[in-house]
């Protein structure tokens, strides 16, 4: 838990956060809708004082929202991104543009992997007067790209049977994650009818069979070609056969 005190020069602004946190409200402009939201979110100044956090932004700091209202927001929400070029509420304040990227959080709770987004706020004239930072769970994804890797990873090494394990993954990803294991389940039946026939030929049997359509557009394209190529092999082969047969009755 992040531990937080209260310096001498912040009691200003902490008596100040009190009226924000009861009212929901900072330099006239009301967050009580931000209150409901989901996900963490914090408001900050230009120069990156919290002036405004929800609960969810205060939960994963592991601390009351008085006591994140008036610090600095490197302070509270400890990300890789914090003071480096890559904050993204520094980009924000700095082009007038939304920015987000993924990047672990140290939270109440131990490291967390959020993708952290910041958009700049502007005034009725249209001067920025500080950002909007909200934090996305991404733990869903890095879970998908881990189990994408080791699964061709592991086809990559000849175990042919792994598949990505999508029960582990939430939401749309899971689709993928399925949608991922169905495609290699053709390409590995296609590399396995094809390794089954190459295998007849090379054994002398040339009565190859069709490679069954799997009703996918592209795929049947490839396989079209492949019993095309095939026909073309067994016509050789019954052409070989009618010119043997006329040398040995001396045609």
């Amino acid at each position: 838990m992040i531990s937080l005190t209260r310096p001498a020069d912040m009691a200003g602004k902490n008596k100040h956060a009190k009226s924000i946190v009861k009212n929901g409200k900072s330099r006239g402009v009301s967050y009580d809708s931000l209150d409901i939201m989901p996900l963490p979110v914090i408001v900050v100044d230009r120069e990156y004082n919290v002036i405004y956090t929800n609960a969810k932004g205060a939960a994963i700091a592991g601390c009351d929202r008085e006591l994140c209202i008036g610090r600095k927001c490197h302070e509270v929400y400890k990300t890789k991104l914090c003071n480096t070029p890559d904050c993204q509420t520094c980009k924000a304040l700095a082009d007038g543009n939304a920015h987000s990227m993924q990047a672990a959080v140290n939270t109440s709770t131990g490291a967390g992997f959020y993708r952290c987004c910041s958009s700049p706020i502007r005034d009725d004239a249209g001067t920025i007067t500080g950002a909007i930072e909200y934090f996305v769970d991404a733990g869903n994804e890095l879970n998908f790209a881990a189990e994408v890797g080791k699964t061709f990873d592991a086809i990559y090494l000849g175990q042919w049977d792994t598949r990505v394990n999508h029960s582990q993954l939430d939401g749309v990803l899971q689709g993928i994650g399925q949608r991922t294991n169905d495609i290699v389940d053709m390409l590995i039946k296609v590399i396995n009818d094809e390794q089954l026939y190459f295998a007849k030929i090379a054994a002398g049997d040339m009565d190859l069979l069709h490679l069954e359509k799997t009703g996918n557009d592209q795929w049947d394209k490839a396989i079209e070609e492949y019993n095309n190529s095939a026909d073309t092999l067994q016509n050789v082969r019954t052409e070989l056969d009618k010119l043997n047969k006329a040398a040995i009755e001396g045609h």
